[in-house]
This record gives structure tokens, sequence and C-alpha cells, in this order.
């Protein structure tokens, strides 16, 4: 195939459109994704419902995206470009990451915010408790036991102490006595907790209702997680003494878990815990194969477990979760029945188990087939053998079933005769699944033209992108005028020719599969049509034409760029390149601008792009790029330069001269 452009040059096309620069100011630069800085209180109850502040930059001004903490959605109630105010959803216990996405992206995972489990009260002197509970359920106690309490923000700076109260902050008559460690003397707020629990003894205290919090002191903190209160003496809780009715937990369905031992050995599964009345819940379980990754919290709570099943075979096995609650109504315990469903492993298939084709030319076409696959879950890649390389291609190249594979077999590409090739679909730990492939062409061929990208050269490939310039190589084909090219009956808007090569500028609006026509003087002389699209095919124009070496390039001054004349590093450059598919619309000063997210870099470094689209006074197959180079790159004659566009990059050989 014949791969260099010969009348198609980047420097007579630069020359052509005069060298129409249009150098941007840095407000064109594209949007840049939300970063978060810090987020305040950072801690709250796994209840969540706290209300947070969240501070950063380029979260967008009136434009809400999304804001995840620990992975789930929170409620937000306030949005500008550095500040998000949200109510925190419910979470497990630990650290969460805070994460906000925008049309420009997603923030980076952290763990700016803690799930801190609820204070917990145990009166190890008569082991009463443990209690989470709010003040309809105080633990009682009395002066001179030892009460501790577990889950206080450990390693900062804070004081474990209890506020008098009637359990709604209204203060009861005597304030004034506070209760404190017994390590620390009454009145100090500086204790450095190095663990997860304090012990501290009762004072001789009134009867009444005591709170006990968790204060922390650092700047960064500078939080209260509420904790439940403790009762001496015959106080009774606000709203009367009325007795509470009898505790009635209750569970809303079973634990369920099943796994496939060669996907996992691992399972979860979860279940709710309901009770009649505010309360604090425990569970444990003595089954072997279970752990619980969820096992105390309030009414309603969630028990959560994962199930382990090294060692056992394929089968059903029971356990059991015990969950023991306290109220105000007292205590009961319940069991949730758990089930362990041991799969067979999985087996990996697909559907069809062999592909045939037979074709001849010239009405033979790419034709695609639907290859599915299974089981569920397992994740696949495909091979094929390299002496299948053109007439047969498989996508995706890996993926979890039931992905299904894309399979094309394209006798346009290949000579009359039979070919046969096998698709390989293999999985980690599973058999892998052989389908035989066999293409059949016959009858008369002819030379089919090659077709490629004019800035990279790269081909021969009959898939093109919205406004792309595309050279066409036509065998023994010669027309006295400017042939016409047509895309589905629609004449192109550009189109350039020389005796056996065709430029030609892809329309934006081109629908797949599209039929290529080539007519000279009013009479068709090809048509081609199998022609399909992609969203891009980006390529730089090269001076050589080759798509490699020295890239079509105009530095700040006006001047073409090269060995003899490089650029400033820290200045401005224009590329110029094809292939990055569909333009918005015309802002006000009349550009088109790419629609793709357009990246670049120079000698590997990241440069900052200024402006990304249409060339103004040339076709719209012809793109432009102003870019920033870095100041830190390394100068020399030869520096590579790659545009990327939606993740897709252009060819790595093209260079850019640097001083």
């Amino acid at each position: 195939m014949k791969r260099s452009i010969n009348t198609f040059s980047a420097r007579l096309l630069l020359a052509a459109v005069g060298l129409a620069v249009a150098f941007l100011t840095p407000q064109l630069a594209l949007a840049q994704g939300p970063t978060i800085y810090s987020i305040n209180p950072s801690r709250g109850l796994p209840s969540g419902g706290g209300t947070v502040t969240i501070s950063g930059a380029y979260f967008g001004s009136g434009i809400f995206g999304t804001l995840t903490i620990g992975g789930s959605s929170a409620t937000v109630s306030s949005w500008s470009n550095n500040t998000i105010v949200a109510v925190v959803p419910a979470g497990l216990a630990g650290p969460a990451s805070v994460e906000v996405t925008t049309g420009a992206g997603t923030s980076s995972p952290n763990t700016l915010y803690t799930y801190n489990l609820p204070l917990q009260l145990l009166d190890t002197t008569t082991s009463v408790g443990p209690t989470t509970a709010p003040y309809t359920s105080p633990l009682p106690v009395s002066p001179g036991d030892s009460i501790t309490v577990s889950n206080i923000m450990a390693g900062v700076n804070q004081c474990i102490f209890t506020t008098l109260s009637d359990g709604s902050g209204n203060a009861l008559s005597g304030v004034g006595a506070v209760l404190v460690p017994t390590t620390v003397t009454t009145g100090s707020c500086n204790v450095v907790v190095s663990s997860s629990s304090l012990t501290f003894t009762v004072p001789n205290l009134p009867s009444g209702l005591y709170k006990i919090n968790s204060i922390s002191l650092s700047t960064t903190l500078n939080m209260v997680l509420p904790g439940p209160f403790i009762r001496i003496g015959s106080a009774v809780s606000p709203g009367g003494g009325t007795p509470a009715p009898p505790l009635q937990i209750s569970t809303l369905g079973s634990m369920s878990i099943s796994v496939v031992p060669n996907q996992s050995l691992l399972g979860t599964g979860a279940a709710t815990v309901v009770a009649n009345q505010s309360g604090t819940w425990t569970a444990t379980t003595a089954t072997p194969w279970l752990f619980l990754t969820q096992s105390l919290g309030a009414f309603p709570g969630v028990v959560a477990g994962t199930a382990n099943a090294a060692g056992l075979a394929a089968g059903t096995y029971t356990g059991s979760i015990s969950v023991a609650g306290t109220s105000p109504g007292g205590a009961q315990t319940i069991t949730i029945p758990v089930t362990l469903t041991v799969n067979s492993p999985a087996v990996l298939t697909a559907n069809p188990t062999a592909i045939t084709m037979a074709s001849s030319y010239p009405a033979g076409s790419a034709t695609g087939y639907t290859l599915q696959t299974g089981a569920p879950g397992l994740a696949f890649t495909v091979s094929t053998s390299p002496s299948s390389t053109g007439w047969l291609t498989v996508s995706p190249a890996s993926g979890i079933a039931p992905t299904p594979i894309t399979v094309t077999l394209d006798p346009s590409k290949a000579i009359p005769g039979t070919y046969t090739d096998s698709i390989v679909v293999s999985s980690a730990g599973v058999a892998s699944v052989t389908v035989p492939v066999k293409m059949a062409v016959s009858g008369l061929f002819t030379t089919l033209p090659q077709q490629v990208n004019s800035g990279t050269a790269a081909g021969p490939d009959h898939t093109v992108a919205p406004n792309e310039i595309v050279s066409l190589y036509l065998t023994n084909f010669s027309c006295a005028t400017a042939p016409v090219v047509s895309i589905n009956g629609t004449p192109v808007s550009w189109s350039s020719y020389a005796p056996g090569q065709i430029n030609y500028a892809v329309p934006a609006n081109i629908t797949s599969p599209a039929a290529l026509t080539v007519a000279c003087n009013g009479t068709t002389a090809w048509t081609f049509n199998g022609l399909t699209t992609a969203a891009v095919v980006p390529g730089i124009f090269t001076m050589t034409g080759t798509g490699k070496g020295q890239a079509a390039v105009v530095n700040s001054d006006g001047t073409i760029n090269g060995g003899t004349n490089p650029a400033t590093r820290g200045s401005w450059l224009s590329v110029y390149g094809t292939g990055f598919g569909v333009f918005n619309e015309a802002g006000t000063n009349g550009l088109r601008t790419v629609a793709g997210a357009v990246t670049a870099t120079i000698g590997g470094v990241d440069a900052t792009v200024l402006y990304a689209g249409n060339t103004p006074g040339a076709t719209d197959g012809l793109q432009q790029f102003n870019l920033q180079i870095p100041a830190g790159v390394t100068a020399g004659t030869a520096v590579p330069i790659v545009l990327t566009v939606n993740g897709t990059p252009t060819q790595t050989t093209a260079t850019v001269s640097l001083k």
C-alpha cells in the first residue's frame, strides 16, 4: 500500500489557509476537575444526618453535580464554586472518601471524613450495659461505680465529661458538677487519648441525668460527638415517669449469602433489625464461616456480615446471628437465620460455538457477529492469532460476562481464498473457550482502494471520524477534472485531487455505515458501501506527510517551527491536526471548539491547552490547537508531541523543536 502523502502536504495546507493562527486567551482553557481541601466537621455518627461544609475549588458556580460520602449520595443544600453544604448520609464506621463529581470529572479519593461509632457506656461495677441509647434509656449507675466509655475519638486532644441536662439541652438545677476520668482533675480539658476508651468513677452527684460527650480540642476537628446518658438515683426520663412498653425486636427478613468459589470465596449479606421503641442492639455469631462487619447500632439498624467459603463444598449451609437489644422497655434477644449457598465453580461459555461466512467480491463487505459470554461475573480476555490481522477483529478485548463480544469479518481486506482462525475467550482459573472462525472469499477480486488518515498516514482503514481529512488511493484512476466525492449521496464540502489520490474532509454529520462514492464528469467511477465511523480518529499533520517527524506547528511569532527555528519553552504555539470529531456551537468570537476533552503532552510533560477547535478560514477537517509549552520540558530539535481527545491519542511520532 502506498503510505506517503504525495500531494497533500501540511506545509502547503498551512500556506493555503494563510497561516490563520488564532492565539486565544487563557480564558478558553478547558474546565478543570473538582478539588476538595477540607470537610467540617470531619466526623459523625454512622446514622448520618449531620450538616457538613466541603471546601475546595472548581465545583462550578450554580452547577449542581453529585456529592458522595463513603460511596453514598449526600443531600446538597447549597453549591458554589468553592463551597458545598450538605447532609451526611448513613455509612459504616471508619474512614470515608468524600468525592465531588461534575461535568469536568471527579475529585480524588480520600479519607477526609470518619464515621465514629456512637459512644458506648458500660458500668463495670455492676456489669450493666453497654448502652448507646439516648436519654429515654439512660444507664442506671450509682456514685462510686466505675464507668467505661468506648468509641471515643482516639489519638486527638479531648476531654471526656458530662453536662447536667434533661436530655433536651435544658440545664437542670444545680449545674456545675462535672464528671471526669479519675486520672484527670476536675475542670481539666486537655487529655491526650491514645486508646479508644477511658474509665472513670462516678462522683457523688445528686440524682439526675448526666450526658457523656467526646469533645475534640483539635483545631482541625473542633467538634462534639454526643454520647448517651447516665441516670443517678431515681431520676426519670424527661416527659414523665410513664413506664415504656416491653421491648419487641424483629427482623425484616433473613440473611442470604451466595458465593461462586472460582470467582470469590467471600460473600456479603445484611439484615435490618427494628424495634417498637428507641434503643440499641449488639450482634454476635458463633457460625464458623461467618464474621460480622456491622455488629452494633441503634434501632432501626443493619446487621452486616461476610461469609468465607474456603474449604466448603458446593451446597447450602445454615447459621445464625444473635441480636441483643436494650431500651426503656427492657431487653430482648432474637435470632436471625443465615443461609450460605456455595455454588458450583463457574464455567466460561461462548455462543455461537462457531462462526462461518461465505462471500464474493464485489458484493462482499464487512459483517458483524455477536458472541455472547457467560457465566455472569467472570472477567475474560479475547484473543485471535496474528494471521487474522485485517479480516478478523474482535471488540472488546476484555470484559466481564455477560458482556457481548462483537466479531467482524471483512472480506474486503482479503484476497480470494479460505481463511480459518479461532477466537479464544479466557478467564483466570476457568477453562478457556475456543470459537472456530471460517471465511471463504470467492469470485473476481480487483484491487481495493486504500484509505489513510492524512495526518498520521496510518491505514489502510475504512473507519473515519467526523471532521477528519482522509487520503483515498485509487488504482488506475484518473479524471481530467476534479472528481466529486460524496458520502451517502451528498458531496463533501472539501476535497483535493492528484492522479491516484483524493483527499477529502469527512462531514460532521456522517452516519454509519456509509456509502462513499467518487464520480468523474458526472459518472460514478467507484463506490464503497462499507464505510464505518468512529467518534474520533485523531492525527497531527507532519511536514514530511508521513505522520512522522517535524509536526505542522506555528510559533507564537507566526513563523513555522523547525530545527532551525525552535520555539521558546514557556511560549505558545499552534499545532494542526485532523479527526478530532464534532465541534460545539460557535461562540461570540465565531470560533467552534472541539466537543471532546483535549489534552496535550510535549516531551512527556503536560501542556496547557488554550484552544482546540476549527482553524479560521480553513476546512473543518483542519483543526487548530493552541498550547503553552511547559517551562520544564527538555529542549531539543525532535521533542515528541501528542494530543489526546476523549482518551484517544494521536500518533507518538510527531515532534517539535524547542529551545
